[in-house]
């Protein structure tokens, strides 16, 4: 998929990728993509408390109910022990929004 995200890149096509960028190692790999393609790259980071985010899981819960068995808050605990906020060393352009 990296080469057709450059080749869409180095055409002037705008990418998005919703695509799991929860630690900086991710992340980087998702600069270098647009490096390579000389693209420029953002990074739009939305910032949420553990709270909010449960609470929306359980309103997708009733929205969605074939997914409970994965949007709990059990499976939310474990995927977000993992996540790393963007830092400045990571040389990103962010785009800091509420949730």
């Amino acid at each position: 998929m990296s080469a057709h995200i450059q080749a869409l890149l180095g055409c002037g096509v705008d990418v998005v990728l919703d695509f799991p960028a929860n630690t900086a190692v991710q992340r980087h790999g998702f600069k270098a993509l647009a490096e390579a393609a000389g693209a420029q790259h953002l990074l739009v980071y939305l910032e949420a408390d553990d709270e909010l985010c449960l609470e929306r899981l359980a309103l997708r819960r009733v929205q969605c109910p074939e997914r409970a068995a994965f949007d709990n808050e059990t499976v939310f605990r474990q995927v977000s022990a993992y996540f790393e906020a963007p830092t400045a060393e990571e040389a990103l352009s962010i785009e800091v929004r509420p949730a």
